[in-house]
Order: structure tokens, then C-alpha cells, then sequence
């Protein structure tokens, strides 16, 4: 009866959610959790990151400080002190699940908020796994340290999969309205879960056999844009050894309205989920001796595709008479994808790590990020002015940001070498597109 009382505090908003990891994935769902009547405790380790919030600053590009004030005076309140779970009903882990120097899942994030979330979670609470991972992460980081403090998942405690669908800056899919995946431990499980979600979220929800299969489905996905992108950056490379527009083939190709979608070239793969997620099913299969050598050659093939994009960034310069260690480069974009201030495993970085080899001057500017940390250290980058664009002798757009500048590249710029065909009618006769 106690799944009945839980479900019925869900469906009456009178349950109490916690948050645990206050990133992309956790502020966005304590800030939707609240605006649809929920009472949420965001928890982060990060004390920095709560003293910003408590002032009503925002740290993310998808949550304006509008919404974060109102949601600070509504039901969300933050904090560091993971005994406040106690009092949840409903508690989400929203983790960092990185890889490791060797390649390898790093769940040091998710062990450790466990040891605290163990030693606090109160018997009939459901707990909410949302973090990318391996098929049985569910099962060996969250059942495993319940059952070790005596709990039976599915009787007096429940426990979920359900894969964060987050896409920094996208104006049409959000939190809110993004179909939901959710895998149980039991029936039992899946069926709370689901209610929660059905309570926050304004799209379907599909639900699955299992953890394990949700677990899956998140790398499936991943995996399928890290296959593809790998493909279509082999086929850019194809062409321009033909002298053959690829963008003009994908625009071609894409009026096929069956049996084809597009994908586009660039500098390389970015964020947290394309290049790591694969990581993580190459080492599960391992473990399984499976080979899955298809996914690990396009994982290859989109790391050496910064080292594409800097030898035609040589070509350029040579085509110019431009000698590298004499070269002002203005590098346009930090953020891995447009629209957004997130730079996780960006581009950027391979090319600017080039660019030093090669003894090349550089400045980096982007519209939504004043500061990045590369290599350990902190820099700022610069505002678009005409007095720097001229004084670059190459322009080289990473990111193609609609808040940046183009016709001021445009008029200004001696050489511009694209990397993502931005949307743009340049006229400048030393335009060059990837």
C-alpha cells in the first residue's frame, strides 16, 4: 500500500522531489519540477554553484535568471547539505559520468552521492537514475548500496532508469516536453516512475522491461549520431579530394523523403554525450568479448577530423601566402554546438592545440562565453570588433552561433575559412567552406 500513498502524494503534487547534481541535466528538471507544483531540493557538492543560484545567478545558457528567481521564490530551494533528502519522496540522480585517461567509464560521481543518499534515504522513496551510463549501472551503483543498508527494491524502496534527453540550446525540445524513456526494477517501480514523469512532463512516456534496456536505448541513440557524423565527415573529406561540394550532395540527397536523413560535417564532435557514450559500450562489450569494431572506427574517424580541418586551415594559409608562425588567427566559436555556451569537449580544443604547434597567434571570441578553461587555465574570449577582424589573417568559424557577427566578418575579414557552412550569404572572394 505504501506505492499507493507514494503515487497519490505524486498525483497530488504533494510530493517532495530531490535533485541530486545541479548541472544541464538537474537544474533544468528541478526548475520544471517546481514550475508544475512540485516542492524540489536541488542538491549539488558544488557550494560555489549554490551561492550563484541562491543570488539568482544562472550558469546555464537554457535557464535565463528570470526563471531561476522565479522558481527560488516559488517551491526550489538549494543547497549542499544532502541531509535536506531526507525529506524527499522522489529523488533524481542527475551525475557527471565521464571517462577516464584509459578510456574508461568513470562513476566516482554517482558512487559517492550514493554513500550520502544511502546513509539518508527513508524507507517507500523512489530514486531515479537519469545519468548516462552502461547497461547495469542502475542495478551495481543505486540497488547495490540500498540493499547493502537492508532495503528490498520493489518492496520498501523503488528504483528507476530513466536516460536524461538534454540538447543545450535547443529552442523546440526541452525538459518539458521531450518524450521520457523509464526502466523498473519492478513493476512496481516502473509504475511510480512513470507517474512522476507523466506529472512534470508534457510528451509521451515509453516505458521498457528494464533498467538495463533504458540504459541501452540512451547509448543507442549516441552512438547512432557518433556513427553518422563519422560518415558524413569521411564523405566531406571525399569529396573536397574530388572537388566536389559534400553540402551541396547532402542538400541533394536530403529531398529523398524516405529512407534518408541528414547529417553535416565539421571541426569534430563535441559535448558530453557524443564522443563519451560510445566509450562507454566499446568497454561494456569488452567485458562481454564482443567486438563492435564498426563504432570504434567511426569514434577514430571523428577524433582525427580536427587533424582534417587544420591541414585545410594550412592549405589556406599557403594558398594565401600566409606562413603559420607569421598568422593571426580569430578562431569564431568555443561552445561544441550552436546556440549555446556549453564548450564539454569541444572542437575548438584539438585545433587550438594545432594552431600552438605550429607557433600560430590566436584570439577566440563567441557570443555566449566570456571565459573557458583549456589546458588548466582560464581565458577570456574577445568582442567582435573591425579593428580585429582586420588585423586576423584568417577567420575561422567553429561555431556557428546566430548571435555572432557575419556580415561585420564579412566586410572585414581577409580570409574566412568555414567549418559548419553557416547560413549566411557571404560575398567575401576569400570565403572557404569545409
Amino acid at each position: 500500500m505504501k506505492d499507493v500513498l507514494l503515487e497519490q502524494k505524486i498525483l497530488n503534487k504533494e510530493a517532495i522531489i530531490g535533485v541530486v547534481g545541479l548541472g544541464y541535466v538537474g537544474l533544468t528538471l528541478s526548475i520544471t519540477a517546481n514550475n508544475c507544483g512540485f516542492h524540489t531540493i536541488g542538491i549539488d557538492v558544488d557550494q560555489d554553484k549554490i551561492d550563484q543560484l541562491n543570488e539568482g545567478q544562472s550558469y546555464l545558457f537554457d535557464v535565463t535568471e528570470e526563471e531561476l528567481s522565479y522558481a527560488l521564490q516559488q517551491r526550489l530551494s538549494v543547497t549542499s547539505n544532502f541531509g535536506a533528502l531526507a525529506l524527499a519522496n522522489v529523488i533524481v540522480l542527475c551525475l557527471p559520468t565521464p571517462i577516464d585517461e584509459f578510456q574508461q567509464p568513470d562513476l566516482t560521481y554517482i558512487e559517492q552521492a550514493m554513500l550520502e543518499v544511502s546513509a539518508i534515504v527513508q524507507p517507500h522513496t523512489l530514486l531515479i537514475l537519469e545519468s548516462t551510463s552502461y547497461p547495469g549501472t542502475t542495478v551495481d551503483y543505486i540497488v547495490e548500496p540500498l540493499v547493502k543498508k537492508g532495503f528490498v527494491v520493489g518492496e520498501n524502496i523503488w528504483v528507476a532508469y530513466s536516460p536524461e534527453r538534454i540538447d543545450p540550446g535547443n529552442q523546440q525540445f526541452q525538459t518539458n516536453n521531450t518524450p521520457k524513456i523509464v526502466g523498473g526494477m519492478s513493476l512496481t517501480c516502473q509504475k511510480l516512475a512513470t507517474s512522476f514523469y507523466e506529472n512534470i512532463i508534457k510528451a509521451p512516456i515509453h516505458k521498457v522491461s528494464s533498467p538495463q534496456t533504458a540504459e541501452m536505448a540512451k547509448l543507442v541513440e549516441n552512438v547512432f549520431r557518433n556513427v553518422n557524423i563519422a560518415l558524413v565527415n569521411e564523405l566531406a573529406i571525399i569529396c573536397n579530394s574530388m572537388d566536389i561540394d559534400v553540402w551541396e550532395v547532402i542538400d541533394a540527397a536530403s529531398t529523398k523523403p524516405y529512407g534518408y536523413m541528414p547529417f553535416y560535417p565539421g571541426p569534430g564532435i563535441g559535448g558530453h554525450c557524443i564522443p563519451v557514450d560510445p566509450q562507454y559500450l566499446i568497454w561494456k562489450a569488452k567485458q562481454h568479448t564482443t567486438e563492435i569494431a564498426f563504432i570504434e572506427q567511426a569514434m577514430q574517424t571523428n577524433i582525427k577530423m580536427s587533424q582534417y580541418v587544420f591541414s585545410r586551415l594550412l592549405q589556406v594559409c599557403n594558398h594565401n601566402k600566409i606562413i603559420p608562425k607569421e598568422a593571426h588567427v580569430l578562431f569564431v566559436g568555443v561552445a561544441y554546438k550552436k546556440n549555446s555556451n556549453d564548450y564539454r569537449e569541444t572542437p575548438l580544443f584539438p585545433l587550438l592545440a594545432l594552431a600552438e604547434q605550429y607557433g600560430m597567434n590566436y584570439i577566440v571570441a563567441d557570443p555566449h562565453i566570456t571565459e573557458y578553461m583549456y589546458k588548466g587555465k582560464v581565458y577570456e574570449t574577445v568582442t567582435l570588433t573591425a579593428e580585429l577582424v582586420q588585423a586576423a589573417s584568417i577567420v575561422v568559424i567553429v561555431t556557428d552561433h546566430d548571435a555572432v557577427d557575419y556580415q561585420l566578418l564579412d566586410i572585414y575579414s581577409q580570409v574566412i575559412f568555414d567549418t559548419r557552412r553557416v547560413q549566411y550569404p557571404f560575398v567575401n572572394k576569400q570565403y572557404i567552406v569545409l
